[in-house]
C-alpha cells in the first residue's frame, strides 16, 4: 500500500510538473492556478511526511549501528557469555547468573538486554527463546517449578534442588 501510495504521489507531482509548462500558465484561468496551487500544497505535505517517516527510521537505524559499533556491546558485561552458543547454553547461562528460579518473560528480557541484535535476527524473539527453554527442560538441563498466578511458571537449574528435590533456600526469589 506504500508503495501505491509513493507511485500515485510521484504520479500526481509528473502531472503537475507537465502542467506547469511555462506557456500553460498563461493559459491556465484562476480557479485552476488556484486548483493547482492546492495540489502542489498537498503533494508537498505529502512527500514532507514521507520524508520525516524515512528520517525517523535512519536516525533509529544510525543509534543501533552507533551502539553496535561504539563498544557498547552488552556482552562484554556478562563475562562467560558467548554469542555463538545454541539458545540452550544462554539460558542455562541467564538461570544460572541470576542464581533464583526466572519466569521465560524475565529470560527473555535478559537475553535482550544482553544480545540486543538478536531481536533484528530472530523472527519472533520471545517465541525462539521460549523454545530453547523448551528444548532445555527436555533435555533436563532446566527444570520447570513452580506456577507462578498468570505469569507462568519459574525457571530453576537441577543443581538448585537439595535431596528431597526441594528448592534450596540460597536460590529461592
Amino acid at each position: 500500500m506504500a508503495k501505491e501510495n509513493k507511485h500515485e504521489n510521484s504520479q500526481k507531482a509528473k502531472v503537475i510538473a507537465d502542467k506547469l509548462r511555462y506557456k500553460e500558465l498563461y493559459t491556465m484561468s484562476t480557479e485552476k492556478l488556484i486548483l493547482l496551487a492546492k495540489n502542489l500544497y498537498k503533494a508537498n505535505d505529502v512527500l514532507i511526511a514521507q520524508k520525516d517517516v524515512l528520517v525517523k527510521r535512519l536516525e533509529q537505524k544510525n543509534r543501533q549501528i552507533q551502539q553496535l559499533t561504539n563498544g557498547d556491546d552488552p556482552v562484554i558485561k556478562y563475562k562467560g557469555y558467548d554469542k555463538e552458543w545454541a539458545q540452550v547454553e544462554k539460558v542455562i547461562f541467564i538461570l544460572s547468573r541470576n542464581k533464583k528460579p526466572l519466569l521465560t518473560k524475565e529470560i527473555v528480557k535478559e537475553l535482550l538486554l544482553i544480545e540486543p541484535q538478536l531481536q533484528q535476527s530472530l523472527k519472533d524473539p520471545y517465541n525462539s527463546i521460549a523454545k530453547a527453554l523448551y528444548v532445555a527442560i527436555k533435555l533436563d538441563r532446566v527444570i520447570q517449578d513452580k506456577k507462578i498466578g498468570a505469569g507462568g511458571y519459574t525457571h530453576i537449574l537441577p543443581d538448585w534442588l537439595d535431596k528431597n528435590n526441594t528448592l534450596q533456600s540460597k536460590y529461592r526469589r
